[in-house]
C-alpha cells in the first residue's frame, strides 16, 4: 500500500529511471523542453512505504476548470458545467468567476468535507499558487469553451486557401489537412471522362456512416450526399446516367450564415445554418435543394478525405459498399470556398450579445442556444417540483409536461 501523491506526468521519470536512461536534451539539433514530473520509483522499496511524497505540487486545468495540489492540500473550483454541455457562452473569467472548495487530503482523501470557508486564507494562498504555476506552465489564458475550442482553426496546409485542385486519386489524408466544406459555400467541380462501357463510382468524400459528405456516380448517374450523423441523408441526383465522353459535374453549396467566425465570441448563430445545394452537369441544373441544417462542428475523426475511392466507411450505405472506386477517368478535381466573413456590423452585435450573457440574459438578444439552456433549466425544476411531491412516474410525466407549458 502506498500513499504518496503521484500524476500521470509521473510515470514517464518513472521509467527512465528504473531503465536507467537519461531523456535527451537534443533530438535532431532541437533543445527539448525537459521532462516534467518526478519519478515514484523510490516508493517501491519497502522501507519507503511511509516516505513523504516527493511530488509536492500539481496544477490541473481543463476547460476553465482548475486544481492545485500543494503539500497534501487540495484546492479546486467546483464543477460548474456537465461534459455534456458544450455549447453555448462560455465563462468569461475562469480564474475568478469560481466557486472554490478546499481540502486537507491527509485527513480527507476522498474530499468529502469542503473546508473552503472556515480557511479564506489558506484558499487565497493556494489561489496565488496556482497562478504562480499557471504561468510557469503558459496555462494563460485559460479558455472555459468546449465545442468553439473543438472547431477553431488549427495550424494546418489548408489554412488561408480557397481552391484546391486534385489530378489523380488519393486516399488517407486526415480531417485536419484537408478541406474544411461545413459552414461555408463552395463548390466542387470534377472534369470526367466516361468510357463507352459507362463509370460509376465514388469522386470525392469526406468522412463516413455517422457524418460526412459523397460526390459519385450511380450506376452512371451523379449523386451528392451529405450524411447528418446518420439521423439523416440529404441526397441530390442526376435523372439521366452520363453519356460516354468528357463531362463537367459540379456541385455548388451557398451557405445561409455568418461562419465559424461567430464562435469567437462564445456565439454559434453561425453554425449549422441551413443552405442550397445545386447539383449541375456540364453547366446546366439537374438537381437543387435546401438544407434546413447542416453539420455545425466536425467530420469523424476517425474517417479520412479521399479522392478517386472511399476508405473505411461510406457516407451512404443504402447506394454504395467501400472502396467503390471510380471507374472513369477523373482528370481534375477542384474544391473552391466562400467563406463568410463578419462584417464590422455583425461583430458589434456580437459583441453587445456576448456582454449581456455575461451580464445576465436578456430577452431581447438571447440566442438559440440561451433558448434552449433556459429550457433545459425549466425542465430541470420541474422535474425537482415533481420529485417533491413524490409522484408516480406516470403522474410525474404529465406534471413535468404540463410545468414545461407554463409560460
Amino acid at each position: 500500500m502506498r500513499e504518496q501523491f503521484v500524476h500521470v506526468i509521473d510515470v514517464v521519470p518513472t521509467l527512465l529511471e528504473v531503465a536507467g536512461i537519461h531523456a535527451p536534451e537534443m533530438v535532431d539539433g532541437i533543445k527539448q523542453m525537459p521532462v516534467e514530473g518526478t519519478s515514484f520509483a523510490y516508493t517501491f522499496d519497502a522501507e519507503n512505504a511511509k516516505t513523504p511524497t516527493r511530488h509536492t505540487t500539481q496544477y490541473f486545468e481543463m476547460m476553465g476548470q482548475w486544481a492545485l495540489y500543494k503539500d497534501g492540500w487540495f484546492l479546486s473550483t467546483k464543477v460548474n458545467r456537465a461534459p455534456w454541455e458544450a455549447f453555448g457562452p462560455a465563462n468569461p473569467d475562469p480564474l475568478n468567476n469560481q466557486v472554490l472548495q478546499l481540502y486537507n487530503l491527509n485527513e480527507d482523501f476522498t474530499q468529502t468535507n469542503d473546508i473552503a470557508a472556515k480557511n479564506p486564507d489558506k484558499v487565497e494562498e493556494m489561489k496565488q499558487e496556482f497562478i504562480d504555476e499557471a504561468r510557469k506552465y503558459q496555462i494563460f489564458p485559460m479558455d472555459a469553451s468546449v465545442a468553439a475550442r473543438i472547431v477553431a482553426p488549427r495550424p494546418n496546409i489548408t489554412a488561408g486557401r480557397t481552391e484546391f485542385v486534385y489530378t489523380r486519386p488519393m486516399v488517407g489524408l486526415p480531417q485536419g489537412d484537408s478541406p474544411f466544406l461545413l459552414n461555408t459555400s463552395f463548390v466542387v467541380t470534377a472534369d470526367i471522362d466516361i468510357p463507352d462501357q459507362g463509370a460509376e463510382g465514388m469522386m470525392l468524400t469526406s468522412g463516413g456512416r455517422f457524418a460526412g459528405y459523397g460526390f459519385y456516380l450511380l450506376k452512371g448517374k451523379p449523386v451528392w450526399v451529405w450524411n447528418l450523423l446518420n439521423m439523416e441523408r440529404v441526397k441530390w441526383e442526376g435523372e439521366d446516367t452520363l453519356t460516354p465522353g468528357a463531362h463537367k459535374v459540379e456541385f455548388e453549396f451557398t451557405y445561409d450564415g455568418l461562419g465559424p467566425g461567430t464562435l469567437a465570441f462564445n456565439n454559434f448563430s453561425g453554425v449549422g445554418r441551413p443552405g442550397t445545394g445545386v447539383l449541375k452537369v456540364d453547366g446546366k441544373a439537374v438537381d437543387t435543394k435546401q438544407m434546413q441544417k447542416t453539420l455545425p462542428m466536425i467530420l469523424q475523426w476517425d474517417e479520412s478525405f479521399d479522392v478517386g475511392s472511399d476508405t473505411l466507411t461510406g457516407v451512404n450505405d443504402a447506394d454504395y459498399k467501400p472502396p467503390f472506386p471510380f471507374t472513369g477517368k477523373l482528370n481534375k478535381l477542384t474544391i473552391k470556398i466562400d467563406r463568410p466573413h463578419l462584417t464590422a456590423e455583425d461583430i458589434k452585435k456580437l459583441q453587445g450579445a456576448m456582454k449581456a450573457a455575461a451580464d445576465g440574459p436578456v430577452s431581447q438578444n438571447l440566442t438559440i442556444v440561451q433558448r434552449l439552456e433556459e429550457r433545459f433549466d425549466k425542465r430541470e425544476d420541474c422535474r425537482k417540483q415533481a420529485d417533491a411531491q413524490n409522484l408516480g412516474p406516470i403522474e410525474r410525466l404529465r406534471f413535468v409536461r404540463d410545468c414545461l407549458q407554463k409560460d
